[in-house]
């Protein structure tokens, strides 16, 4: 996607350490699930129905671990994308401690 085209980008940063598999959040298993259900459908959903959106409208994920990784780079608001946090909510496995200086910089960087 050209930069020049881009509308607005959101950048979420997901908390993956190990404290996510807590299963204290109503109606899932885990903390971790909770967050990507809740992004994918309050987020992401709700502005593919409200027509508020468009391809020119992306979102980055990052997971924060000990270190940093993107999970969703630059994906454009879509069903799609929908479908990947939807997967992820499912196939995540949190684990380790949590790092928000790395997580931080590479949000600020992206």
């Amino acid at each position: 996607l050209d930069s020049d085209r881009i509308s607005s980008h959101a950048v979420f940063v997901v908390d993956q350490s190990k404290s996510m598999n807590l299963s204290d959040m109503n109606g899932h298993r885990s903390r971790s699930r909770g967050v990507y259900f809740t992004i994918a459908t309050e987020f992401v959903a709700q502005q593919i129905e409200m027509n508020s959106c468009s391809y020119n409208d992306i979102v980055t994920v990052i997971d924060m671990k000990d270190y940093a990784d993107i999970s969703i780079d630059s994906e454009p608001i879509s069903w799609q994308l929908f479908n990947k946090l939807m997967d992820m909510a499912c196939e995540n496995k949190p684990s380790s401690h949590g790092n928000y200086l790395p997580a931080l910089q590479l949000a600020y960087e992206v």
